[in-house]
């Protein structure tokens, strides 16, 4: 079972006989009993995900958790036994071993903390970089005369192809999309950070299949670090490899659409409420470049998609048919607004121009002046 995680707490678990536990960047597979698997498998999402936060909190075991849910069967108390009236009648006691003394230190096994892969132009390696925080440093080294690019994958999947719409959203990350292939700029180890790309892999109809990943360009020579987290001994970087890339096209037009999942994955293992770039899909311009027919096809959120040229965006559309509507409501306001102003100044202008002509008519036929109206009004008011 993987769940989505990047909890710096150490795992904590009770049954490491029967609990296998491992993970990249991002993710934590549990492997356990299959009773285990089938509590998980028949769980609701609301069980399940109360189990993920609890793990992420506290680090305790996912597989732990789910035995303390299950029934306690006797095979399943035999296999955590707990101290019983026949342990406490033994008739032989056995002596405990007085607690050994830790002792701080001892040098690490480099082959263990070091990997390398190479391709003909580049070569890539990690190392720890602050163990305790969970954060490694990939040194990446173009051993050749001639200027270089390409994709690293590990655990399962290419760097920068999970959360790519987040790095694209927040600033803080240092993430653009590439426009042209340069060598990388070298502002530090702690704030190196690789533009993203569209990776494709063309078809035997001549069609790609794409993904968005960082793309490396090194100069003959050049050597270039850049850091990562979520790695601890558990799980380490595995399966390293380095593809060398060819350009496609410079600056290309792509609509890209988002799994929101890595978007849901990321605030849930993070705690933050990131978000990724609005709207989505979006048209965004970059590179293309074609990896090499030994670089394994991997996607590792399906929802996400890549069209080249600029098409159709749904919710661009409808927003613009809302801002659309509310002009013309709007209008219709203002309209109606300026009919009803106008119609009252016709009737304050129309109004003394009627009091004045009928004055003037009753007082050339003697009947009635203006003077004794309002006589007249007057001396009715006293009545």
């Amino acid at each position: 079972m993987r769940i989505p995680s990047t909890s710096s707490l150490s795992i904590q678990c009770k049954d490491m006989q029967h609990h296998r536990i491992t993970g990249s960047f991002g993710f934590k597979d549990f492997d356990g009993t299959a009773e285990e698997s089938t509590y998980w498998n028949k769980a609701t999402e609301e069980e399940k995900q109360e189990l993920k936060k609890k793990h992420v909190a506290t680090g305790v075991c996912l597989l732990c958790m789910i035995d303390e849910l299950l029934p306690k069967s006797p095979e399943r108390r035999r296999a955590v036994p707990a101290e019983t009236d026949q342990k406490r009648n033994r008739e032989e006691i056995i002596p405990t071993a007085a607690p050994r003394k830790k002792i701080v230190g001892g040098i690490i096994n480099r082959a263990f903390e070091r990997a390398e892969a190479s391709s003909p132009n580049l070569k890539v390696s990690w190392t720890w970089y602050n163990e305790d925080a969970e954060i490694i440093s990939w040194t990446l080294q173009n051993i050749s005369a001639q200027q270089a690019t390409g994709i690293l994958f590990r655990n399962s999947y290419y760097f920068g192809n999970a959360y790519w719409p987040i790095y694209k959203n927040n600033p803080g990350f240092g993430v653009t999309f590439e426009s042209n292939l340069e060598p990388l700029s070298d502002k530090s180890i702690r704030n190196n950070s690789a533009p993203l790309g569209v990776v494709s892999w063309k078809q035997a109809d001549g069609s790609y299949k794409s993904i968005v990943a960082f793309v490396f360009t090194l100069s003959p020579g050049q050597t270039w670090q850049m850091l990562e987290a979520g790695f601890s001994h558990l799980r380490p970087p595995q399966n390293i490899g380095i593809f060398e890339v060819s350009q496609v096209s410079k600056a290309d037009s792509f609509t890209l659409a988002y799994d929101q999942e890595q978007v849901d994955a990321w605030d849930a293992q993070t705690g933050n409420s990131d978000k990724g770039y609005s709207p989505n899909p979006n048209v965004i311009s970059t590179v293309q470049v074609l990896a090499p027919p030994e670089a394994p096809f991997e996607q590792l959120f399906k929802g996400d998609s890549i069209h080249q040229g600029s098409v159709q965006i749904p919710a661009a559309k409808e927003d613009e048919l809302a801002r659309k509507e509310q002009v013309v409501t709007d209008n219709e306001v203002k309209e109606e607004e300026e009919k009803q102003l106008h119609q009252q100044q016709q009737e304050e202008e129309q109004a003394p121009i009627e009091l004045e002509a009928s004055a003037s008519s009753t007082t050339s036929s003697g009947t009635k002046s203006l003077w004794s109206l309002l006589g007249k009004q007057t001396s009715s008011g006293k009545n």
